[in-house]
């Protein structure tokens, strides 16, 4: 699997592709209105669940300056790939 080096709000960090099929959570986020450079749904896969979280924080911080809601939902697939069995084990909004 190919890694590439990501640079988001000046922030450097190594990761496999977010659409990478082999990433073993995924989150949707959501925002009670569209922003500006983001649209309205946003979405990121990492292997461990603090690392999506640290992914998914940008798009947290927009909303807020946006004075906009976010309802995030975590999910992990139970199965090891190319099997999928994806689970929801966290949905909050903030």
């Amino acid at each position: 699997m190919k890694t590439q080096k990501t640079t988001k709000n000046t922030k450097t960090m190594e990761t496999k592709s977010f659409k990478s099929p082999e990433n073993k959570y995924r989150a949707s986020v959501s925002y009670s209105k569209a922003l500006k450079g983001i649209g309205s749904v946003s979405s990121a896969t990492a292997n461990e669940i603090d690392e999506l979280k640290s992914h998914i924080r940008f798009y947290i911080e927009q909303a807020k300056k946006n004075k906009a809601k976010c309802f995030i939902t975590i999910s992990e697939n139970l199965k090891k790939y190319p099997e999928f069995d994806w689970k929801e084990v966290e949905r909050y909004e903030e």
